[in-house]
């Protein structure tokens, strides 16, 4: 606490508190001589009477304004340093503490009442922040650490409303969920990231919705992932008992979003989901219909989350099948224009030539997805006959 006597200017109007006369009302450009300053509250007199305002209504003084000044610019500088810089460079800013000194006016901005300022001061970090963190796995480390940009961003969200929560505070996170693998994404998770994620399903801002689908997307995949083929995603029960799987299913329904992606990414989030297990009937037809036709779009990130929530469901290679099997005997599979198209086929013959997974029941997968696809059709040459024989001695190594 500190007593002083200068004349600051409120920047909002601030009603006071009814019935309680300690507290007074001020309107935005009143100007009001300050008495004493505690962590949260100024007192002030304004015509003659004293009283409480929030500490946010009233503008910095000198040596706050040059303090905020300084950290403004500092923010923007280690922004501009990072831009354009490649992965070795900007590894050299995070380990010389760029990244921990963002981290600080983070959590700076989480004292006493987050206003406009520091909120703008938080962006600023999480824009800089986002630059250095982009495609850079090796950050992982630092950003994972007590006190890191994870756990920083995790407590400024929790603090704030839900109007108050924007894009920039996610990107950050999207920059470090997207170059993870499975076993960082957990982490993550045990960051207690999810409960954050749930709380910003509420939001009507349609750019943070985006950006928080694209970071659930990536963390359900990569649990359910860890969890091995044919087994059940974790998440499931959680998002079910949390309410998060309820708002999915609701944001995939809603028809009033001018950016339709975030539908699809709900359809995605719903079916890794649902991996290995049967997929309720009331949304299941829906969901599975609206992820076959974006395996198709020319937009590379959603037609293959797509393909991968479709493979979630109910294992590639049975949604394949089945698709064709509804085709009728003799009849081709419809689904193989639509993957020759938008590049799915050459991914999973890429998959199956792959000689370099452990696992090598992947190779065999993309095998009999590949087979499948070729119902009632001629297999081209220079693949058909590895196809056959690898799933000739998949028969005779079962038997």
């Amino acid at each position: 606490m500190s007593v002083t006597s200068q004349y600051i200017e409120a920047i909002a109007d601030h009603a006071g508190v009814e019935g309680d006369t300690n507290y007074i009302p001020v309107m935005k450009g009143d100007v009001v001589q300050q008495i004493k300053k505690d962590k949260e509250w100024f007192t002030v007199e304004k015509d003659g009477h004293i009283g409480k305002v929030p500490k946010g209504i009233l503008n910095m003084n000198e040596e706050e304004k040059q303090l905020y000044n300084n950290l403004k610019e500092r923010m923007k500088s280690i922004k501009i340093e990072g831009e354009g810089k490649n992965l070795d460079e900007r590894m050299k800013i995070i380990e010389q503490g760029r990244l921990k000194e963002i981290c600080q006016v983070i959590h700076s901005s989480l004292e006493g009442e987050i206003n406009y300022h520091k909120q703008f001061l938080a962006q600023l970090g999480c824009e800089a922040a986002s630059v250095l963190l982009i495609n850079n796995q090796q950050s992982f480390p630092f950003a994972i650490e007590s006190g890191g940009i994870i756990d920083e961003i995790i407590s400024l969200i929790n603090n704030l409303s839900i109007e108050n929560i924007n894009y920039e505070y996610l990107r950050p996170l999207c920059r470090i969920v997207r170059s993870s693998d499975f076993e960082q994404r957990k982490i993550v998770v045990e960051k207690r990231i999810l409960k954050v994620m749930n709380k910003t399903l509420n939001s009507e801002d349609e750019q943070v919705l985006y950006g928080l689908m694209d970071i659930l997307m990536e963390i359900i995949y990569g649990i359910g992932q860890l969890e091995g083929e044919g087994k059940p995603n974790p998440l499931l029960k959680e998002m079910e008992k949390d309410g998060t799987l309820t708002k999915l299913i609701e944001i995939f329904r809603n028809d009033k979003y001018k950016d339709k992606d975030i539908n699809t990414f709900a359809a995605c989030s719903i079916g890794m989901l649902f991996k290995a297990t049967q997929i309720p009937s009331e949304i299941g037809p829906f969901i599975i219909i609206h992820l076959k036709d974006y395996i198709i779009k020319p937009n590379h990130f959603i037609s293959s989350n797509s393909f991968l929530a479709l493979c979630c469901i109910a294992e590639c290679e049975q949604i394949i099948y089945g698709i064709g099997e509804l085709e009728g005997e003799g009849k081709p599979n419809p689904l193989l224009k639509e993957m020759e198209k938008n590049g799915t086929l050459i991914k999973l013959i890429e998959i199956f030539r792959n000689d370099k997974y452990k696992d090598k029941d992947i190779n065999s997968w993309a095998a009999c997805s590949i087979g499948m696809l070729f119902k009632a059709t001629q297999i081209p040459s220079e693949i058909g006959p590895f196809i056959i024989i690898h799933l000739k001695d998949l028969i005779f190594n079962s038997v």
